[in-house]
């Protein structure tokens, strides 16, 4: 078993390496290359795929917990708002296996970087691929893989190209 004072060396240990992890992070997010504007947008579109997946986890997170709360909830009056709860969460926890499942295979077929978003609300996909353009064979690819996953009309799929 730990001393005391070993203790409070590992834990005084462990805060500076989060500390420092944290200078770290912030500094190379923040650094601006002074190379050419092509440098700029790929920094700048590598920060948006990165962004965009860390507030959407923080949001997802954050919805969960709520409907948790919902569900623990033991009231007898709340049984209605319990079972919409569990169903809710159900859709959640459904999107994002199809968002994971739908970014992993369209990255397999040769896009670097890719967000899919699956309504909650709306039977939309809204598919963010890192590409200069959008062409009819990058559309065609990725429909495809959508079509295949999750069987939506070419008007329920929205393919938005990021440089």
């Amino acid at each position: 078993m730990m001393t005391k004072k070993k203790k409070i060396l590992v834990l005084c240990g462990m805060f500076v390496l989060l500390v420092a992890t944290a200078v770290l992070n912030f500094l190379i997010t923040q650094q601006q290359s002074p190379a050419a504007d092509d440098g700029q947008d790929v920094l700048a579109s590598a920060n948006f795929f990165t962004q965009f997946r860390s507030v959407r986890t923080s949001n997802r997170n954050e919805e969960v917990l709520y409907l948790d709360s919902i569900i623990e909830t033991t009231a007898a009056e709340f049984e209605e708002a319990r079972q919409t709860a569990m169903d809710e969460k159900l859709a959640l926890v459904a999107n994002m296996e199809l968002e994971l499942t739908l970014e992993g295979l369209i990255k397999a077929k040769g896009f670097e970087d890719v967000v899919v978003v699956v309504g909650a609300e709306t039977e939309q996909i809204i598919v963010m691929a890192k590409m200069p353009e959008l062409t009819a064979e990058n559309a065609a690819i990725i429909y495809n893989v959508v079509y295949e996953q999750a069987q939506k009309a070419p008007e329920e799929v929205k393919i938005v190209p990021i440089e």
